[in-house]
């Protein structure tokens, strides 16, 4: 789909919108017309042929089928109150499942259209009207822009993921980074639920990034004494990032990766960032991406110490009264409002507005190594590596809500794989449910030493089987939630029966704390989710800079089909290689920090990551957020 400038685009389509909506109700029915196109009654054919006692509607005129099946034993016009007609039923209140205004309320037609059900009261003190069925404070700009289902908005919720072991927080800050590459100046907000915590400008074309306090409950929920994490639920744990002009954001959980002050030196060592999506994309179906809680013993001739940290599944409530279900595919440690579940328990808690529910995966007190070796920084020690498997593993848990909420899931610090080092955060908020697809490019990021990439591929529904061009993995049948990992070096195109989600993992990069690079974590694009035109973001931190002994690289994938013409800032993309019999081609280009927009005469796919100092960071630059697949 070709996107020029958004928010004039978008202004035309909220215009038309606004125009033909009726003045007391913005829902819209359909006006039945003759041939000749008068306002009568829709014309019924001679030759009828239905199922007897069928109701089957033409326009707003309900026919009941009669007992031969060739004929109509009676017909009725739909008027109020029951204007409309539902096949299979007759004259109903209203449109199943359509949204609408009544004044300042917010209304869902019921699944079986006999009528109303309110959603929200809009407050009108706090600036607040009722729009196509539900409660804004938003302009309208950024009203039409909720007609485009993509990472494009003004109204975004953003949350702090556990990343306990992390030295010197104040230098190593949470930010959150915008991209406005609109040809007017953003103004926005950053809040909580006591108020406005930060406000300003993003000017045209421009990048701003913005680093916050970090909230420690998120941050750290641990022991300091006992070592001991804690799940827990946070009132006013979320911010909101509102804007008046659609915008691009992400989350970084730290910002920068060198320049501190910890035991260990100048690093963070342990960073990754998200990209954000915007409210109005998001939904009440998820299905978490995370990995195994981390453990290590360490072992001299006198004890053994246990150390680790766990999976994170991280939920934020948008609206009051947000009733949320977890079916958890691992034990979780309780804490402040959430018990100690078990694998294949299911989990309710209510939310309100900016409240949040993290999950942690279970950390026993001790584990059994699957492979040990002599410490590399201490060879009279001897570390042992556990790897814990899926009971201590949150993907595949499925949240279910029944209002939209943000899931972001992860971990606070882990091996990938579970023997290599060194630890490292990840983070990434996931796409709703229907908006996985059946068909995905895995593109491999730029090696820094020949190392591989870990995959998985996470199933929403039953008897999926999922197939791969080449054959970096055999084919495999999965049920829902269910999922399997592979190692990969290479580039591949993978399909499945039905819609699936595919996960991307950087792995350690051993234990030299001179090189670049460590584990991140981000979600692929379905290809029915790619674009023809992207505007994302860098970080300006991961580069070399000598005077700090600062190292860092920044990199883009550009997965376009075979043919296509894509200019990144102007200049042309080239050095494509193909991936198997796809039809696709990826190319790896290393840039520089900043905002840049790439454009392509086809739809193509964007993956984002750099290299620092022994932290890495990976999001997907971009893509539409439609409802593509029902499972």
């Amino acid at each position: 789909m070709k996107r020029t400038s958004i928010v004039s685009s978008l202004l035309v389509a909220s215009s038309l919108a606004a125009a033909c909506s009726p003045a007391s109700d913005d829902t819209v029915q359909d006006v039945p017309r003759r041939d000749d196109g008068g306002d009568a009654v829709l014309d019924v054919p001679d030759v009828v042929s239905c199922a007897p006692g069928t109701v089957v509607c033409a326009g707003s005129l309900a026919q009941t089928c009669n007992a031969t099946g060739d004929g109509w034993a009676s017909t009725a016009g739909c008027a109020a109150p029951t204007p409309v007609c539902l096949d299979g039923v007759g004259c109903v209140v209203c449109q199943p499942d359509q949204p609408s205004c009544d004044g300042t309320t917010a209304r869902t037609c019921r699944s079986d259209g006999s009528g109303w059900d309110v959603i929200d009261e809009c407050d009108a003190g706090a600036g607040e009207r009722c729009n196509l069925g539900y409660c804004t404070d938003l302009t309208e700009a950024c009203e039409a822009a909720r007609t485009v289902n993509s990472y494009q908005g003004c109204d975004y919720w953003p949350v702090q993921l556990s990343n306990a072991g992390l030295e010197d927080t104040a230098t190593f800050r949470f930010a959150l980074a915008i991209s406005n590459r609109q040809d007017a100046e953003a103004h926005i907000e950053i809040s909580d639920d006591l108020g406005v915590a930060v406000a300003g400008t993003v000017p045209p074309n421009s990048l701003r990034t913005i680093e916050l306090d970090w909230n420690e409950a998120l941050r750290a929920p641990v022991d300091a004494l006992t070592g001991v994490f804690s799940s827990s639920v946070v009132r006013n744990g979320a911010f909101r990032l509102k804007s008046d002009v659609p915008v691009t954001v992400y989350q970084f959980n730290p910002l920068r990766y060198w320049g501190g002050s910890g035991t260990l030196g100048s690093g963070s060592y342990s960073n990754d960032a998200s990209l954000l999506l915007p409210r109005h994309v998001l939904t009440g179906e998820y299905i978490a991406a995370s990995r195994p809680t981390f453990m290590i013993a360490m072992s001299d001739w006198l004890s053994t110490q246990y150390s680790g940290g766990p999976g994170v599944l991280s939920i934020v409530g948008l609206e009051d009264g947000t009733r949320v279900e977890v079916r958890l595919s691992s034990n979780i440690q309780g804490g402040a409002g959430v018990d100690a579940f078990r694998r294949g328990d299911t989990a309710t808690f209510t939310l309100d507005r900016y409240d949040v529910v993290q999950l942690l995966s279970e950390v026993p007190a001790d584990c059994s190594p699957s492979r040990s070796e002599p410490h590399p920084a201490d060879p009279t020690v001897t570390i042992g590596y556990c790897d814990l498997g899926a009971a201590f593993d949150l993907t595949g848990s499925v949240v279910t809500a029944d209002k939209p909420v943000a899931v972001y899931s992860g971990h606070d610090c882990t091996f990938v794989p579970y023997d290599r080092w060194a630890c490292d955060h990840l983070e990434e908020q996931m796409f709703p449910l229907q908006a996985w697809g059946r068909s995905y490019i895995g593109s491999h990021t730029q090696p820094v030493a020949d190392e591989s990439n870990m995959w998985r591929v996470i199933s929403a529904g039953d008897g999926n089987t999922i197939r791969f061009d080449p054959d970096v993995h055999g084919e495999a049948t999965l049920g829902r939630g269910e999922w399997f990992e592979f190692e990969s070096w290479d580039d591949f195109h993978v399909t499945g029966d039905s819609p699936f989600l595919l996960v991307q993992y950087l792995i350690g990069q051993g234990s030299d704390l001179g090189s670049i690079g460590d584990p991140a974590m981000a979600v692929a694009v379905p290809v029915l989710q790619y674009r023809t035109d992207y505007n994302f973001l860098s970080p300006t931190d991961y580069a070399d800079n000598p005077s700090t002994g600062a190292t860092g690289r920044n990199y883009v994938n550009v997965i376009a089909p075979d043919g296509a013409t894509v200019t990144l800032d102007g200049g042309a993309v080239s050095g494509f290689t193909g991936i198997g019999v796809s039809g696709y081609g990826v190319a790896r280009v290393e840039i520089a920090g900043g905002s840049h927009e790439i454009v392509s005469t086809d739809e193509f796919g964007i993956m984002c990551y750099g290299y620092g100092n022994y932290t890495s960071y990976m999001y997907p630059g971009g893509l539409d957020v439609d409802k593509i697949d029902i499972y």
